[in-house]
Order: C-alpha cells, then structure tokens, then sequence
C-alpha cells in the first residue's frame, strides 16, 4: 500500500498501480450492486454514499482477487461485453475491453487488452508462476524504449498470435485456503482400511507439499522424490535416476500373487508382467536398506506431459507404486485423468476419485467411483 503513495521512486509507484489494475481488470467477474453489506463484498463511494458491491464468478480465486484489490482501493465497479468501470479511490475510470482470452488449463493464464481513455492500449497477464516467467521480457530489454516500441506493435503482434511476450512483472498474489476441519483424521482412517492415497492438484509444487504436510498426508521421516524438469531429457534423467537409486522393481513375491486377466474374445490366459495387471500393494522397494524409510513422490504437470506422451508411463507407474505417497502437483484436467487411467490399465484394484471442482470432472468420470464435492 505505501508504494501507492510513495513519492520517491515513480516507478514502483507505477508498478503498484498497475499490479491492482490487472488485479480488478483482468478476470470475468461481474459485479452487482446490492443494497447491504456482506464479508467479502467490495465498496464503492460515490457523493457521499457508499454501495456495496457482491463479486460473482466462476473461479472463488479470481473473487478473492478482486476482492482484494478493492481492499487496496482499486474497485471492480462495471463490467460488460465492451468496457469495464474501475473505482479507483472514488475515481471511476472507464477502460475499453478490446479483446480477452479466458484462463484455461493448458496455458495457465489469461490476458486481457484495454485502451484506457488517453487512447494507450496496454495488454493485462495474469495466470500460474510456471506460465508466466517464459513470457517476461529479459531484464536486458527492459528499458523504456524497447518498451514503448513493445507496445506500439501491439496491433501487429496481436495479429501474429504474439501479444503475450516480453511482458512487465507487476507482482504476485497468494490466497489462503484452509483446510477443512477432520482432513487429517479422514485420510489416517483411508490409510488404515488399506487405501492408498493420491493427490492430483494445480496446485505449485511448494503449495502442494506444505498441503500435504498440513493434512499428514507427507511426514518428515519421508524420503521424498521430486521431478520436476523443464525438458524431455531432464525429466528422463529425474526419472531414470530415481527408479535406479531405490531400485524399483517387482518383487518376487509379487509376481507370485499377481491378478491374471482372462482374454475373453480369444479365450486365452493373458499372462501378466511387472507392469500390468497387479495389485498395489504387491510392490515394494527393491533395496533393503531403503525399505524401511516410506518415499514420497512429488512430480509436476511439465514432466507428467513428457512421461505421458512419450509412452514412459510403465517407468512413472513402477517409481510410483513403489511410493507411500503420490503427490502431482500443477497438472491439468486431462492429465488428472490420464493418471487414474494409468493405474485403471495397469492393475485390478478399484479407483476412488474425489473432487471438488470443473478440473476434476474428467478424473471423476474415469475412475471406478467418483465422488463429486459441492461447496
């Protein structure tokens, strides 16, 4: 807040005024004005009265950011197909809609471009850290000249498919969501009926990890296991290194037990491997000196799209089986289903899939039980 009033150094003064535009500018939330005041709602004052403004929106984040930028002054008043109305401080300013592109789970982010009444278009990015960096300017082109060419072209980059590139960080946002009261207590009891637990989430890494931390779902006595590349050969070397490290492999008292599925069309008995067709619990680590310290595997969506489509799922599966705890973090919808058609494929155990949200609706439809949270 005190670099919004800070006359020292224009141009965080700037940056902090832009960071709450984007804020209150770049989303889909529509407010409505009502006639009494409610916890999250934004104000705006105007000739001495104050209106209290209810956000709705398909995204609970997307409303607390703008809820927040409200809180800091800079109020989401307006909003249609053409324009959008920001109260600043008491202060509307009226900003012409030229164009948005709606988050989705395969970018990661969304944009919004707006000509504000000076006729100066500038081009508002929001979305998950890992989308964003690549498309930052390098700090060696982020002088002003360069920028003031960045944006004159704005109209011959839209054209090109390249609006989002060379961008300014403005800033970060973070949002506290709790856990509900008895997580840990429900996942200790699926633990001991035997169900192995695995959460898929959008979640960040670190995010995902002190989650899991919070609901005893990750312990430190764990070992934990991270991949998170940013190439195919960086993620085949994580992966390998892992599996060679733990000595992943199918015990033999696994092999022993192992579910054979009947070929029902040819009436012959399919003979199963290390990789398919078995029960979880069958596996186990390979050293003995490892077996007795739990591992936890923590991978990322950027590794799952390189293990999932350069079919080496057998390896992701024999890593992760060998795994107390599974946790994917940043992953997408279809990968989310991609994972529970990866253990469906691979072994007779039944799947229970639980979600909250759009983003697990394609996980739910592919396990064998799908439970569907509403709130």
């Amino acid at each position: 807040m005190t670099m919004l009033h800070r006359n020292s150094n224009r141009d965080e003064r700037i940056a902090a005024h832009e960071f709450f535009l984007t804020l209150a500018a770049c989303n889909t939330v529509i407010p409505i004005l009502t006639d009494g005041g409610f916890s999250g709602c934004g104000t705006s004052e105007s000739n001495g009265y104050v209106e209290c403004i209810d956000y709705q929106g398909e995204s609970p984040d997307e409303q607390a950011l703008v809820s927040a930028a409200s809180a800091y002054g800079y109020t989401l008043f307006e909003r249609t197909s053409g324009h959008i109305v920001i109260d600043i401080n008491g202060e509307k300013l009226r900003l012409d809609v030229l164009g948005l592109h709606e988050f989705d789970s395969v970018r990661k982010r969304m944009f919004v471009v707006i000509r504000f009444p000076d006729n100066v278009v500038k081009v508002f990015v929001k979305g998950a850290d890992t989308s964003m960096f690549s498309v930052l300017a390098n700090v060696s082109e982020s002088n002003s000249s360069l920028l003031h060419a960045t944006q004159s072209h704005l109209s011959e980059y839209s054209s090109q498919a390249l609006i989002e590139c060379n961008l300014n960080l403005l800033g970060a946002t973070g949002i506290e969501d709790k856990l509900q009261e008895g997580v840990p207590e429900a996942i200790e009891s699926l633990r001991q009926a035997g169900i192995k637990v695995w959460v898929l989430t959008g979640d960040k890494q670190e995010t995902a990890i002190s989650i899991g931390l919070s609901c005893k779902l990750l312990s430190a006595y764990m070992q934990q296991i991270v991949i998170n590349s940013t190439s195919e050969e960086e993620c085949r070397n994580l992966l390998g290194d892992a599996i060679a490290k733990y000595a992943v492999r199918c015990s033999s008292r696994g092999n022993q037990n192992l579910k054979h599925k009947t070929n029902a069309e040819h009436g012959a008995l399919d003979i199963p491997n290390c990789s398919k067709s078995m029960s979880l619990p069958k596996w186990n680590l390979g050293k003995e000196e490892g077996a007795d310290t739990p591992l936890a595997l923590v991978i990322d969506g950027n590794s799952l799209v390189y293990i999932l489509e350069k079919e080496r799922e057998s390896e992701l599966f024999d890593l992760a089986i060998s795994c107390k705890v599974v946790l994917c973090c940043r992953v997408a919808p279809l990968q989310k289903a991609g994972i529970v058609d990866l253990i469906k494929s691979r072994t007779d155990d039944m799947t229970l899939a639980i979600g909250d949200g759009a983003n697990d609706v394609s996980m739910i439809q592919m396990t064998d039980v799908g439970v569907g949270i509403c709130g």
